[in-house]
């Protein structure tokens, strides 16, 4: 399992908030962003490398 944090983005791209999590990898992580509201803007890191990224569209 890798450690995840799903930054919350304002609609200028600010981070306001984030989210810590365990997954088995980017795929899993990615969905489970989904299902925590990325469409209203997001990052998803796993350490210093960025998985995904979501702006204010919706997430696929």
């Amino acid at each position: 399992m890798s450690e995840y944090r799903l930054y919350f983005l304002d609609a200028e791209g600010r981070r306001l908030g984030a989210f810590d999590f365990a997954s088995t990898d980017d795929d899993c992580a990615q969905h489970a962003a989904e299902q925590f509201g990325c469409h209203r803007g997001a990052e998803l890191w796993c350490g210093e490398r960025e998985v995904g990224r979501w702006l204010d569209t919706p997430c696929h």
